[in-house]
């Protein structure tokens, strides 16, 4: 397995790259802040899953791009995997263009710049709830099998705005447009359009892809006694329910 943001010529290579309009993908070296790949599309890549992974962050500055909020508590971070359809992917081009327009991204010829072939990854349905409970008991108003919305936030990449407001126009992928939101409470949460991945890693040459980051889940409280036992689950409005359950101690960070 290769990193989705290791060296860009190897993953120009390793994802058997088609050219935009007839023209190569321009990426130099690691360099991702220049234009580079012109295209039809907004997205870049649909991840269609298969399941989600829970993976402790006991350090602020383990998951990138969310450590510079630098939240107190042990987080959760929330990957996923499934098959990644890339827009330049000769193994999957064609099926990148139906699950794209089924999002409303219609093709638009050579209207977008992207920095590199892997700019724009997203989900490929919206999602519509978000629920963690405590399988043990957490604290006194939160026993086992309690939701524990009311003290948990959630942290996540979405291109919703930058969709709306810039789909169907050319952009550039020299200004990073896509939304960061901050400790979001997850009582307050509301469905999330295009929520984006970050990072991830392809399996060899084909579609598959595991371990990209989806969000991560923060606790605004400390339990009184650890370990603690989570289930996270996500729906999307495709119907599709995805369910991970971890063990952890959630303390404050030193």
């Amino acid at each position: 397995m290769r990193s989705i943001f290791g060296a860009t010529i190897t993953l120009a290579i390793l994802l058997g790259l088609t050219g935009c309009n007839g023209k190569s993908c321009e990426v130099t070296g690691d360099d991702r802040t220049g234009a580079g790949c012109r295209s039809d599309h907004f997205f870049t890549g649909i991840v269609v899953p298969d399941n989600i992974q829970l993976s402790v962050v006991d350090s602020p500055n383990k998951v990138f791009p969310f450590e510079a909020y630098n939240p107190e508590i042990t987080s959760l971070a929330v990957k996923i995997s499934g098959n990644n359809y890339a827009e330049h992917n000769k193994l999957s081009h064609d099926k990148f263009v139906k699950l794209a327009k089924d999002l409303g991204d219609l093709p638009n010829a050579g209207a977008y710049i992207h920095a590199t072939p892997v700019d724009r990854i997203v989900l490929n349905s919206p999602i519509v709830g978000i629920s963690v409970v405590g399988v043990t008991t957490y604290d006194k108003t939160h026993s086992s099998g309690s939701s524990l919305e009311d003290i948990t936030s959630i942290c996540y990449l979405s291109n919703d705005i930058d969709f709306k407001s810039f789909g169907y126009k050319q952009s550039t992928g020299t200004e990073d447009h896509t939304d960061f939101h901050n400790m979001l409470p997850l009582r307050n949460f509301a469905p999330i359009d295009y929520t984006a991945i970050s990072y991830g890693k392809y399996i060899e040459e084909g579609t598959g892809f595991q371990g990209g980051l989806l969000m991560s889940i923060e606790f605004d409280k400390v339990p009184d006694t650890n370990p603690q036992t989570v289930q996270v689950t996500i729906y999307l409005q495709n119907g599709e329910k995805l369910q991970a359950v971890q063990s952890l101690h959630i303390v404050h960070r030193k």
